[in-house]
């Protein structure tokens, strides 16, 4: 993990202290597994839709996913052109 994150010049230290600040918040939760530090979300804090909202969501994706489409095909024309 530290690899990946000096890559992007995120310093391990100030990681460890947002995951600490959210752990304390109870935004996330952590289990200790020797000198490991597991973190997870705490799911109570996300508000779960119904169906109704969710076929709505659905509903929108298609739109939203039909738009994309017609705009990728509209590029091609144009870099076509």
């Amino acid at each position: 993990m530290s690899d990946s994150l000096q890559k992007h010049g995120i310093k391990k230290a100030l990681v460890q202290k947002v995951l600490d600040t959210l752990a304390a918040d109870a935004k996330i939760s952590f289990k200790e597994y020797g000198k490991q530090k597991v973190y997870l979300a705490n799911q109570a804090q996300f508000e779960i839709p119904n169906l109704d909202e969710l076929d709505e969501m659905k509903k929108q994706n298609d739109g939203l996913q039909a738009h994309v489409s017609a705009l990728r095909a509209c590029v091609t024309t144009l870099e076509a052109g």
